[in-house]
């Protein structure tokens, strides 16, 4: 089982890491080709978009559970009903969508938004053209989920890295061709087309006893009745995903969504990566799970903990140090100002995020997602609340301010809440097994970098040469205190060191 998770982890992780390493490679391209005021006014077009995945009732991770059950049990037939009921939901979800964006574009161009009168007609065509796209982008969100369920990640992570580079990439060739952000997103919605046609033929090869189902009411019920709890997981998380955009386009204007996206979508990217190393736990946890292994689902819980603990340390610990020169040499000079205290706080809220991935994923492989909704949507409330306020009290660092303390509140109310109640470990096990030794080499490891890193702005061989120090210290660091002793055997048997 940890050999299959491990191997899993990665390739979810690379299906997420060149797409992500793509869209960093994109952004300033784009920033420059399109201008700021453009390039906000895209972001702000995507993050209307993203609000209406709210239409999305979530039916992907009851799927992803059911399917993983059913296969566990050996009962393909209602396995194929699940797909054929999830196939009906989000075609209906996504012509739902597309209706509403494209009928209501008018309205929210003209009457919401801080938008310019000469952007006004650019913003209409892009919303219209990215209404269309919403339609795909369901379909394939759900298609990708279908290899996942059955841990066939290697399917997955190759459409999705192979996509999801392309769309990034060519959004890049467009704008330095043709400066238009309309073109940009019809370019994409191409690409989408293509991606839902591969992952069609991809699952018929994956299963092919698929066949269309009409889904059983005890299909219907257990898929709808799991997914409307964790709907309230979808309706928290997409409304508090965008908020910060949406509520800086409304109070302070196109580019100082600029100045907050540059650095957030940096971050948000290197998260996004190492968030697909921990997500693989959810079909593993649904199977151990549906055969009634708690001590299962609680080892390989603590376990990733740990290891997914150490690596968004790590990767916080490289952008607070490194963050000044990573944005001079990403975008330029003109964003450190504003965009390195945005940076730094926004990272460490994320860190703070990242503390309620798998607890989260746990608690619905359990089948408790109730209790994941509920909190998502308090701290969705929350967030927004904080949002608005620190926004309004401090521009774009008072927007940030706000998403790490509102994500300091909700996380530590959600772990305390959900361990030794719905997650089969205790707090107790979580702090000494996981936290502690990750806190000890952090501790540590920062000490020696921040004293020891280079001036800014430092020449990019200087930042390359004391990154590679700083993470060879923490990996040697790490390999005594955070490794396990069997993985430690593992790993010098595998290097033949005897």
């Amino acid at each position: 089982m940890t050999k299959k998770f491990a191997r899993n982890s990665i390739l979810n992780f690379m299906g997420a890491a060149t797409p992500a390493l793509a869209n960093l490679v994109a952004v300033p391209v784009l920033v420059n080709n399109l201008g700021s005021a453009d390039y906000g006014l895209l972001t702000l077009v995507l993050a209307l978009v993203g609000y209406f995945g709210l239409l999305d009732i979530s039916a992907t991770q009851g799927s992803t559970r059911f399917i993983a059950e059913y296969d566990s049990l050996g009962q393909p037939t209602k396995a194929n009903e699940v797909i054929s009921f999830g196939l009906v939901i989000y075609l209906s979800i996504g012509l739902v969508g597309m209706a509403l964006i494209y009928f209501t574009a008018p309205l929210l161009i003209k009457s919401v938004f801080k938008i310019p009168v000469a952007s006004t007609a650019t913003a209409l065509a892009t919303l219209k053209l990215a209404a269309v796209a919403f339609l795909f982008s369901q379909l394939q969100a759900y298609l990708t989920s279908i290899p996942q369920a059955m841990q066939r990640y290697g399917v997955s992570a190759a459409t999705e890295a192979f996509f999801g580079s392309a769309a990034p990439l060519l959004s890049m060739a467009v704008a330095i061709i043709d400066g238009s952000i309309e073109n940009v997103v019809a370019a994409r919605l191409g690409l989408s087309v293509i991606n839902v046609g591969v992952l069609l033929i991809c699952i018929l090869r994956l299963r092919p006893d698929f066949r269309l189902a009409k889904a059983g009411k005890s299909i219907k019920r257990r898929l709808l009745s799991f997914s409307a709890f964790s709907y309230l997981s979808t309706i928290a998380a997409v409304s508090y995903a965008h908020a910060d955009r949406m509520i800086l386009g409304i109070l302070l204007g196109l580019s100082e969504i600029t100045l907050y996206t540059v650095p957030t979508t940096l971050v948000n990217r290197l998260f996004g990566m190492t968030y697909r190393l921990g997500s693989v736990i959810y079909p593993a946890a649904s199977q151990l799970a549906a055969q009634g292994d708690k001590q299962g689902v609680r080892h390989v819980y603590l376990l990733a903990s740990r290891y997914m603990t150490a690596i968004n340390s790590l990767l916080i610990l490289m952008l607070i140090v490194y963050g000044q020169d990573l944005l001079r040499l990403w975008v330029g000079p003109q964003f450190v100002e504003q965009g390195f205290p945005v940076l730094v706080i926004i990272s460490l809220g994320m860190l703070v995020d990242s503390m309620t991935n798998l607890p989260s994923l746990i608690n619905n492989a359990v089948a408790h997602p109730r209790t994941t909704g509920l909190f998502a949507v308090a701290r969705a409330l929350l967030g927004i609340a904080a949002l608005i306020f620190g926004t309004l009290k401090g521009g774009i660092i008072g927007t940030a301010l706000a998403h790490l303390a509102a994500s300091l509140i909700a996380t530590a109310a959600f772990v305390i809440y959900v361990h030794g109640r719905s997650v089969p470990a205790s707090l107790f096990d979580l702090i000494r097994k996981a936290y502690l030794p990750v806190s000890i080499v952090v501790a540590f490891t920062s000490t020696v970098a921040w004293f020891t890193k280079p001036a800014y702005p430092a020449p990019l061989l200087d930042l390359l040469e004391h990154g590679l120090m700083v993470s060879t210290l923490y990996g040697l660091i790490a390999l005594l205190l955070i490794l396990t002793p069997e993985h430690k055997q593992a790993l010098f048997k595998k290097l033949s060191f005897r």
